[in-house]
C-alpha cells in the first residue's frame, strides 16, 4: 500500500530509508528512496528517528521533515538535487535545489567503535537459520586494500574493538541467549592487533560454558 514513488506519498505513508554498502550509489533508486543514510548507522539511525518523531509532533509537511533530514551528517535526499545531462547522457551538473542542503554528502563515521553501542542481548529465533549463533563484531574495515573488495574500501579506515571489551560483550551475549557457538567476524579477523590475547581470553571461559568459537575466512599470510 506505499506509493512506489517517493513524489506520490504523504504522511499516511512512512519515510522510505535505505542504507548499507549499497546506499553508496543511491542513484538507481533516486526515485523511490526518500532519504539514504550513508556510512556507519550508530549515531545517525537515532538522529533520523529523532527528527521524524519531532517533524510529526510539530505538525510540519513531508517536505520539511526531508529537508531536515538532508541537514543531518551523511543523510541524502534525492528530491532535494537536480541533475542536468549532457546530449549523450553523460552528467553535466548535479546540484542541490534549496539554501542549506549539503552540495556534497560525506558518509558517516564512527573514529572509535569502542564507544558505539553493543547489544547484550540478541533475539533468538525458534527455528533454525543461517548464521545461528552470536556473531561479535570484532573489526570495522580492512588495512588490505584489495581491489575486487567494495566493503575494504566503504568501511575504511579500519578500526578495531578493545580484546577486553569484546570478551565481556561476548559473555554477555551468551548468559543471555544460551547459545554454544560464537564467531568472531570481520572482513579480516586475523588482523585484530589483539587476537591472540582475545582468544586466549574467550577460552579462559568458553569452554566450561561449552561454547565453541569459530571465525570467518581467514588470510594464508598471517
Amino acid at each position: 500500500g506505499i506509493p512506489l514513488r517517493s513524489e506520490d506519498r504523504t504522511w499516511d505513508h512512512p519515510i522510505v530509508i535505505a542504507g548499507g554498502p549499497c546506499a553508496f550509489n543511491p542513484e538507481p533508486l533516486y526515485a523511490f528512496i526518500d532519504a539514504f543514510s550513508i556510512g556507519d548507522g550508530e549515531i545517525s539511525t537515532l538522529e533520523t528517528i529523532d527528527v521524524v518523531k519531532q517533524c510529526k509532533q510539530e505538525g510540519v509537511s513531508r517536505e520539511e521533515c526531508l529537508r531536515r533530514l538532508s541537514r543531518l551528517h551523511g543523510v541524502y535526499v534525492p528530491s532535494l538535487y537536480r541533475a542536468e545531462y549532457h546530449a549523450d547522457g553523460t552528467l553535466a551538473s548535479f546540484e542541490p535545489t534549496e539554501e542549506g542542503v549539503p552540495r556534497t554528502v560525506v558518509k558517516n563515521m564512527i573514529a572509535n567503535i569502542d564507544t558505539a553501542a553493543y547489544p547484550e542481548s540478541i533475539i533468538v529465533p525458534f527455528m533454525e537459520i543461517v548464521h545461528d549463533r552470536i556473531n561479535i563484531e570484532v573489526l570495522r574495515g580492512c588495512v588490505r586494500g584489495c581491489r575486487f573488495c567494495q566493503a575494504g574500501f566503504l568501511y575504511r579506515p579500519m578500526r578495531q574493538r578493545d580484546a577486553s571489551l569484546l570478551n565481556k560483550a561476548a559473555q554477555d551475549l551468551c548468559a543471555n541467549t544460551g547459545y554454544e557457538e560464537l564467531s568472531l567476524s570481520s572482513l579480516s579477523t586475523s588482523d585484530h592487533g589483539q587476537l591472540e590475547e582475545l582468544l586466549d581470553d574467550l577460552n579462559e571461559w568458553a569452554p566450561k560454558e561449552h561454547v565453541s568459537l569459530s571465525l570467518p575466512s581467514l588470510r594464508m599470510d598471517n
